[in-house]
């Protein structure tokens, strides 16, 4: 829709403008609304009938769609999808403005899960600032609907994710805060979920831990998620998937987590990485689990092995265009760089590749 409204193309269906003032967190004033408040604004919005018939979109199809964009996301990538799940959403938008009031609840609850998984996608290409714009945007439409426990558990996992891209932006405060908020609300949340917010708040807080009271304060808060794993083990409606192996993978990393070293305990790392044994088709947690390996021996001095590790991980990050997981890497090639190990040939050969898969453009 931006790359459809933006040039100089304001709609002139006023309904329509009110509508995308409040999708795209626009100021009312921009679009002729300069005595309206936004919540009034969409109020308005709300209560007016649709003047142009139009023919109403699948929402079999659109949930059949959601399923499948998560699924190729959570296997390999689902990078070639962009432009598939970006035209759901602006198909969505549309149906908010000209479809029936009698849809609209329903259509807006998908509209929220399009941005998330749009979100989810763009964040493994290390677009943050994208990522958390359409997390807003579902955290807006959340609130704009009627509470009820669906509704609550919405809210939860718009925290979630939101939490997650913030983290990986390196904003660690703000994230805590999000996963704290959805832990506020978890009585709505599934066993899935409901897991995957406490090891999520535990990982961030065992990075955040200045002592050890704290960083084990942190992993008691991982191990309770263990306790939703049996009841979870259902449908994954929400595409969390949270169990044994995640919970596993942020301990892992939870002891690999703190900048300070006493507080890290590679060799503890590296027993739950065998214990998560990650599936090799699942190929973005596999790379994810070898990348902590990598980041465990780094840390032991084991340059080597960190080495083998890392060009595994590369090889399979690059594959999935996995730009998080490339840049990942990136970190422990840098650190290898700056040890006694750094002449080697199999550091060298990293290099490389590293090259290739950050800039595939000049080795095309």
């Amino acid at each position: 829709m931006k790359s459809k409204e933006q040039i100089n193309n304001v709609p002139r269906d006023m309904r329509r403008r009110l509508a995308l003032a409040h999708l795209l967190s626009i100021p009312f004033a921009l679009f002729g609304f300069e005595a309206l408040e936004a919540h009034k604004g969409l109020d308005l919005f709300l209560s007016q009938s649709p003047t142009t018939k139009r023919a109403e979109i699948s929402l079999t199809e659109c949930r059949r769609q959601l399923f499948s964009y998560w699924k190729q996301n959570h296997t390999t990538t689902a990078v070639g999808m962009l432009r598939e799940i970006y035209e759901w959403i602006e198909q969505l938008e549309e149906e908010i403005v000209y479809g029936g009031k009698e849809q609209r609840a329903i259509t807006m609850w998908y509209l929220c899960h399009y941005h998330m998984v749009f979100a989810n996608v763009v964040r493994d290409l290390q677009d943050y600032e994208q990522a958390i714009t359409h997390l807003n945007k579902a955290h807006q439409l959340a609130g704009h609907l009627k509470d009820s426990r669906p509704v609550r558990e919405l809210k939860v996992l718009v925290f979630h994710r939101r939490g997650i891209a913030l983290q990986e932006r390196g904003d660690l405060i703000a994230a805590a805060q999000d996963f704290k908020a959805a832990q506020s609300l978890l009585t709505a949340a599934s066993p899935q979920l409901h897991g995957a917010v406490l090891s999520s708040l535990g990982y961030a807080q065992a990075h955040l831990a200045q002592s050890r009271k704290d960083f084990y304060q942190a992993l008691h808060l991982i191990d309770q998620s263990t306790s939703w794993i049996e009841q979870g083990k259902g449908e994954d409606e929400h595409f969390v998937k949270f169990g044994e192996e995640r919970y596993h993978l942020d301990k892992a990393a939870a002891y690999l987590a703190s900048p300070l070293a006493t507080l890290c305990s590679p060799k503890d790392a590296r027993r739950e990485l065998r214990e998560a044994l990650t599936d090799p088709s699942l190929k973005r947690r596999y790379a994810y689990n070898t990348i902590l390996q990598a980041k465990s021996y780094v840390a032991e001095g084991e340059y080597e092995q960190a080495i083998t590790r890392a060009e595994e991980a590369l090889t399979i990050a690059i594959e999935i265009q996995s730009k998080i997981n490339i840049s990942r890497v990136a970190q422990i090639y840098k650190k290898v760089q700056e040890s006694p190990y750094a002449g080697h040939d199999d550091v060298m050969h990293l290099g490389v590749t590293l090259l290739r898969g950050q800039y595939p453009e000049i080795f095309a």
